[in-house]
């Protein structure tokens, strides 16, 4: 990896930027849809999905940052049957050019998210 400059370093902070935005706007929403499901339980099939729904734009969101990092920080995105793995896990770990951006336990976190997900979306279509 070649060292960058500070203006380098500031496209890349402006390219996540408006993901982080749109992560941001997802809490109000899910904290909307939790409280629906625990008042209203006729709902709650409803609420789940769209849980569910707003969990997976939660995770494609993050992966798209650190798509960006893999991209531009650490020479390229990785290719394989388990990509979104090996894209996660090397951001706990710091490199030469840049810190962790995550730590472990968020990896092993966000590694939960798809399996969640998709268990939610199973479950209520039965």
């Amino acid at each position: 990896m070649r060292p960058m400059s500070a203006s380098e370093l500031q496209e890349i902070a402006l390219d996540i930027a408006p993901e982080v935005n749109r992560l941001n706007q997802l809490e109000s929403p899910m904290r909307l849809v939790q409280a629906a499901m625990l008042t209203n339980p006729a709902l709650a099939d409803i609420c789940a999905e769209s849980l569910a729904l707003k969990l997976h734009n939660f995770y494609t969101g993050c992966e798209r940052i650190f798509q960006i990092i893999a991209s531009e920080l650490n020479g390229g995105l990785p290719s394989s049957y388990d990509g979104h793995r090996r894209l996660l896990n090397p951001m706990s770990k710091p490199q030469d050019y840049r810190p962790a951006v995550l730590r472990e336990d968020t990896v092993y976190k966000l590694n939960e998210i798809p399996q969640l997900s998709a268990g939610c979306l199973q479950y209520i279509r039965g």
